[in-house]
């Protein structure tokens, strides 16, 4: 791909985030809920840095919104599933009793 055609995805890119960028974080908050706005947001800005990087390369899909949509939600459903299993790991040290003999911590 020469320098005009990446020229021209990222304008359309940068055309695309313009009108599209709230209305995908509308979209996803209403079925995800408010309460994950800040993921919601970075997962959407992952999204364009995705379709930056393979666009380039694989060329603008027909329905870009959708796929944009798809990335989003994708992304975003991964981190709520992170963030989950932090979670429980954090509840777990909180639950388990974490005293330590000294001799076991000199042997691990």
């Amino acid at each position: 791909m020469n320098n005009s055609d990446h020229k021209t995805i990222y304008k359309f890119a940068d055309h695309l985030f313009r009108e599209s960028h709230g209305k995908m974080i509308a979209l996803l908050s209403v079925k995800f809920g408010y309460q994950q706005i800040d993921n919601i947001v970075d997962a959407v800005q992952e999204a364009f840095e995705v379709a930056l990087n393979e666009w380039k390369y694989k060329g603008i899909p027909n329905n870009s919104f959708a796929w944009l949509i798809q990335v989003s939600k994708n992304k975003l459903i991964n981190k709520i599933k992170r963030d989950a299993v932090g979670n429980q790991i954090i509840l777990q040290f909180h639950t388990e009793d974490l005293q330590l003999d000294p001799d076991e911590a000199e042997d691990s």
